[in-house]
């Protein structure tokens, strides 16, 4: 939850006034505008932020909420299109301003023949869609969120604070040509994210060293030392079946309670045994001091923000953006020569195998007002509290800034509200992804079809990862096609 003291404090609404309009629908040049506005306004986000009730809030907005720079939702105000309320209309609410241009990008991508069309503007897409309109193709991308750079995107909240909309995204890679990619649409700050472990009242580095031992066992091993301790504690198996297989190689019973087995049950609500290995084979366990999370030669957060790289990126002539537009209902309206699709595999194909389950998160961001709330970018509570982490995203930016924004992670099931994050890799739902992959793969086989990203695979990608899968991918369609 937002924090925002000063609109609490200094806001002269109250809930005793009246905010009624009379006449609202003229504030709507048509019914499809105001039906896009509905969808974009947050009610909630509103009466948390300014003390209005929901049921008035929209009202309240429409009529004198944004002329006090109200934000209507979460990310609107720093939307590169409406980051100033006169760049649209000083006499009509931004966000109505906003749906209107919304209905006129709709219609104009009804109206358009494209190479190709592109569902979903994170990684995947982008990176797809900077290849192939480079090379000359008319591109056309769509993702129903107003905003780009998919759960990557970052913007200034009220306070100032550069934070992340969908959790911490920290870039890191061995893959040269992939940073060098990146590099084109950005500049780079040095970054190394260290995250601690809470238990029981202190902290301990994470991933587990020999500090982590030493510290929690009251021991001082020597790096040699450690080694020989894991080794004789480690159960190495022959076949590595599962996420406990993974963690009891390289760990005991009582580390691998401690630090993975609860944190493992709140995100998965699955217990270890439950899991496939590749959720935790990323995970390493260190016998030095080393407390860095990752050790990839590159480790870099995008100087200016991911939404910045994202919006240099598809910067092209030959790219049409349709931001906070759904493909899929109307997919069948839509002229295009060949599809690329990175949303949910199960959502194209209408659910008929019923749905994939995917693992979610509740995000509620808390404003403090001290120069810095925790010692590291990230501290994990695999026991303790109903939240799995809280970030301080000012470790992640460098931004110099008098107070600081945290953000606790509740893990949860992907339902209607909650978006999917993480694929649920278990034997389970191996016979209904194999039905999907099946139906994906006909579509592909047939040359105008392209699946690709984790929730279009239903598979687990680091952002570098995916960069590089879309960059290949492209390289794949443009030896195949033709520009018409």
């Amino acid at each position: 939850m937002f924090i925002i003291c000063l609109f609490l404090i200094f806001s002269p609404y109250c809930f005793s006034e009246d905010y009624s309009i009379e006449a609202t629908d003229n504030v709507f040049s048509t019914p499809a505008v105001e039906s896009t506005f509905k969808r974009l306004f947050d009610p909630l986000f509103y009466e948390k932020a300014y003390n209005i009730p929901q049921d008035t809030a929209s009202n309240h907005y429409i009529k004198i909420g944004f002329k006090q720079g109200f934000r209507p939702n979460q990310w609107f105000q720093t939307h590169l299109y409406l980051c100033d309320v006169e760049a649209a209309d000083n006499t009509k609410a931004p966000l109505v301003h906003y749906a209107e241009n919304l209905q006129a990008s709709f219609i104009k991508s009804l109206s358009t023949q494209w190479n190709f069309v592109i569902v979903g503007a994170g990684y995947a897409g982008s990176v797809i869609a900077h290849q192939l309109a480079k090379a000359g193709h008319s591109v056309a991308i769509f993702d129903k969120k107003p905003f780009l750079g998919g759960h990557a995107h970052d913007f200034y909240d009220s306070n100032g604070v550069l934070i992340h909309l969908y959790g911490p995204h920290i870039f890191h890679t061995n893959n040269k040509k992939v940073f060098e990619f990146l590099s084109q649409f950005t500049d780079w700050k040095f970054y190394e994210h260290r995250v601690q472990a809470h238990l029981e009242g202190k902290n301990y580095p994470m991933p587990i060293n020999r500090t982590t031992i030493n510290e929690l066992y009251g021991l001082q091993l020597t790096e040699e030392e450690c080694k020989e301790y894991l080794d004789s504690v480690r159960v190495v198996k022959e076949k590595i079946e599962n996420s406990e297989d993974v963690v009891l190689s390289q760990v005991d019973r009582d580390l691998g309670d401690k630090f993975f087995k609860g944190y493992t049950q709140k995100q998965w609500q699955r217990d270890l045994k439950d899991l496939a290995p590749d959720v935790l084979k990323r995970i390493p366990v260190r016998t030095n001091d080393d407390d860095r999370y990752f050790t990839d030669t590159y480790q870099m957060m995008p100087l200016k923000g991911y939404t910045e790289m994202f919006h240099r990126m598809l910067d092209h002539p030959h790219i049409s953006k349709f931001l906070g537009i759904d493909f899929l209902p109307i997919r069948d309206q839509i002229a295009y020569s060949h599809l690329i699709f990175t949303g949910p595999i199960d959502a194209f194909f209408d659910y008929q195998f019923g749905p994939l389950p995917y693992r979610s998160l509740k995000f509620e961001f808390e404003y403090h007002p001290v120069t810095q709330y925790q010692k590291v970018g990230t501290v994990n509570f695999p026991n303790d509290f109903d939240y799995t982490r809280i970030t301080e995203f000012k470790h992640l930016t460098g931004q110099k800034a008098p107070g600081t924004v945290i953000l606790k992670e509740y893990p949860c099931d992907a339902q209607i509200t909650n978006e999917p994050f993480y694929p649920i890799l278990c034997k389970e739902h191996d016979e209904i992804l194999a039905k999907y992959q099946t139906l994906a793969k006909s579509l592909e086989d047939a040359g105008n079809t392209t699946f690709i990203g984790r929730l279009a695979e239903y598979k687990y990608y680091n952002m570098d990862q995916v960069t590089e899968a879309a960059f290949n991918t492209a390289e794949k369609i443009l030896q195949k096609v033709k520009i018409h």
